[in-house]
């Protein structure tokens, strides 16, 4: 076990706040990441500096660990809103047709109708097209 003093959920001021045994639970104003506080560097810490439990005090592979835990949490979280929106909203794809739309403003010429040619040369795709 590793002390834990904070767990916020998303940064700024607090909208709600637990304060557990151990530890304050709170959920944050803005919903990006969010954070644990350890009581290693708290100068009121009523816990002994050299206790095994602390992250400082741990093996370097723990702390590792437990700092790149929020690294990989983030990143497992952005990849499952990018799965959502394009699951539900979709990818934006567009399709180039050869030709210029042409507004109901020339004579002859339909509103709608496509304009492939002018004089002999072809027009190429546009995203207006």
């Amino acid at each position: 076990n590793i002390y834990v003093t904070k767990f916020s959920v998303g940064f700024g001021p607090k909208l709600f706040s637990y304060q557990g045994e151990e530890v304050e639970y709170s959920l944050r104003a803005i919903p990006l990441g969010g954070f644990v506080a350890f009581p290693d560097d708290d100068p009121d810490s009523e816990i002994d500096k050299e206790d095994p439990n602390l992250l400082k005090n741990r093996p370097i592979f723990d702390r590792a660990l437990v700092i790149s835990a929020g690294v990989i949490a983030n990143t497992i979280f952005a990849a499952a809103v990018l799965f959502a929106q394009v699951t539900t909203v979709g990818l934006n794809y567009e399709t180039l047709k050869p030709g210029v739309l042409v507004p109901d403003l020339v004579p002859r010429i339909v509103k709608n109708d496509v304009i492939l040619s002018v004089d002999g040369k072809e027009i190429m795709s546009s995203k207006s097209s």
